[in-house]
């Protein structure tokens, strides 16, 4: 099995017109009405998944269920919409290896990830999480709030170091996002290095 390559360019447009298509402009995206409401996606928690599968949520190959770690999902909201954009982005960018392998439950998950090979596996997974990054946090939103921050945020002024500017403006943005800081930092150093902002 090949996982089919695409570059950022590629998932970042993927994921902005995705958003556009299901929700819209607006922050934060309600992540769990677009599967359940425009996609007829079924969420379903389950006691213990992250030690059954060693993942907090999975997707079908029918795209009609996705179970999650019913921790994550009643207790780590920001956790459990990114774990959810997550599937969304296989749902996207996968859908073709997801259903050549009909997963239907958790016995098939584990088998299709053990037959992978360690680079498919890397791949697949962080096509997932990019995409699932710029769903969350669309870049043009983020520099725009970015720029809010720094021409108008008297306590931003005092960090000098570009880490610890990140930090403090992954730490503001979160609940306007309500993603975590992870991938928040993630967004903003992406915004740096395509100098879309400069901080």
């Amino acid at each position: 099995m090949t996982v089919p390559y695409y570059s950022d360019i590629d998932i970042k447009s993927k994921a902005d017109d995705f958003r556009l298509k299901y929700w819209g402009k607006d922050i934060p995206i309600d992540i769990e009405m677009v599967a359940e409401k425009e996609l007829g996606i079924k969420i379903i928690p389950i006691p213990n998944l992250i030690r059954l599968a060693s993942v907090d949520a999975l997707i079908t190959s029918k795209w009609d269920i996705v179970f999650t770690d019913d921790f994550y999902y009643s207790e780590r909201e920001n956790r459990f919409r990114f774990s959810l954009a997550h599937e969304l982005g296989h749902y996207v960018l996968h859908k073709e290896v997801y259903e050549a392998f009909g997963i239907k439950n958790i016995d098939d998950y584990n088998k299709f990830f053990n037959d992978m090979t360690q680079e498919n596996y890397s791949l697949f997974e962080s096509q997932a999480n990019r995409f699932a990054n710029y769903l969350l946090i669309p870049a043009d939103i983020l520099c725009e709030e970015i720029k809010n921050i720094i021409n108008g945020n008297e306590e931003y002024k005092i960090f000098k170091k570009v880490e610890n500017k990140i930090n403090y403006l992954a730490y503001s943005l979160c609940d306007k996002f309500k993603v975590n800081e992870t991938p928040m930092e993630i967004a903003i150093k992406k915004s740096i290095d395509r100098g879309d902002i400069e901080l």
